[in-house]
């Protein structure tokens, strides 16, 4: 896992050229409406992006997860809708392009399964690398996976977004601090039988999935993600004193991380900020500045960071399902089915 997040500026710099020539060559029109869409890390992508193609494009945007792009997506999916799998053999997300095809609409597939079953049946492909390891909580397949999207993004705006060139340069600076601060909070909190909290608003809910989902991936650690604002509506209910919540806070939702920093104080859990802002605290992270329909782009690199130092802290073998649990097979198994070889339903056309 620490491998294939190390990687990430040199790959991720690479991949920007080859990925800015091909979509030069994609014939995309200029759709007036645009649906992203995927499941797991994609579907987590396509949520942190949302508001960036919406920004550049001022059109209608929807980033779906597959099962409802497929199954309920009657009139959006008639666009653009860009369907994303690394694997390219996601069985909802291969729906979901199904129905978008019979709804008349075009399908763009973001995969590194040039052969894959997704690849057939888009009007174009976007092709990113291929995997380092499946077998790992994914960490580069996640940044490559928004660095597609906005490289699509540039091409169907027509506006560079200059950011990109940055990133990788950015990546390099911000892991080593990333990994420092995450190694602080797992010899605070890893011995904790407990769950960590992500809260994020806007295109970090985005990352606050993503980051529970790492704790999930990492031997079925205990993780909950929540909109920032709907965590005061509800689950903070389910929080506990002595608890860890990460709250990013960059751009607009500054102000409200900040009051809601105060209040889990109160109520005995332990917040640690990540943002642009953050405060100068041992338990928080400050960012470089960023437009904030880009802030995924660096959240992601210390929520990686953290399921990393959680993992080692707590012994477990990340690369085993569920850590070598005894029901790591099982579940695994169950989730190949449920992925990979299910029945694909058959999608009317609208």
């Amino acid at each position: 896992m620490l491998r294939e997040m190390q990687s990430q500026p040199a790959d991720l710099a690479a991949a920007l050229v080859d990925l800015r020539t091909q979509v030069t060559g994609l014939d995309l029109g200029r759709p007036q409406k645009v649906v992203l869409t995927g499941s797991g890390d994609s579907g987590f992508a396509a949520m942190a992006v949302e508001y960036a193609f919406t920004q550049a494009l001022g059109r209608p945007v929807w980033a779906l997860p597959s099962a409802s792009a497929a199954r309920y997506g009657q009139g959006r999916i008639d666009g653009l809708t860009v369907v994303i799998s690394v694997s390219g053999e996601v069985r909802r997300t291969i729906e979901a392009a199904m129905a978008a095809r019979n709804a008349g609409g075009r399908v763009v597939a973001l995969t590194a399964g040039a052969a894959s079953s997704l690849a057939k049946l888009a009007d174009a492909v976007l092709l990113m690398p291929e995997p380092i390891s499946r077998s790992t909580p994914h960490t580069r397949d996640y940044t490559m996976t928004l660095l597609a999207l906005l490289a699509l993004l540039e091409r169907l705006s027509g506006t560079p977004i200059p950011e990109l060139d940055a990133w990788p340069e950015q990546i390099g600076d911000l892991l080593p601090a990333s990994l420092a601060w995450a190694d602080r909070l797992a010899e605070a909190f890893a011995s904790v039988d407990e769950p960590v909290w992500f809260l994020g608003m806007g295109p970090e809910r985005g990352t606050a999935a993503y980051g529970a989902l790492k704790f999930w991936e990492a031997g079925g650690s205990a993780a909950w993600w929540d909109d920032l604002e709907e965590f005061g509506h509800g689950s903070q209910l389910a929080a506990r004193p002595g608890q860890l919540a990460v709250l990013f806070a960059s751009g607009p939702a500054w102000g409200r991380a900040h009051e809601m920093r105060d209040g889990l104080e109160r109520m005995g859990l332990s917040p640690a900020v990540v943002g642009d802002r953050a405060p100068e605290d041992s338990q928080c992270l400050a960012l470089p500045e960023i437009r904030a329909e880009l802030s995924p782009l660096l959240t992601s690199i210390p929520t990686q960071a953290l399921a990393h130092a959680f993992a080692t802290r707590r012994g477990i073998e990340v690369e085993l399902p569920m850590g070598g649990n005894s029901l790591g097979d099982l579940y695994d198994e169950v989730h190949r089915d449920w992925m990979r070889r299910s029945a694909l339903e058959p999608i009317p056309r609208e």
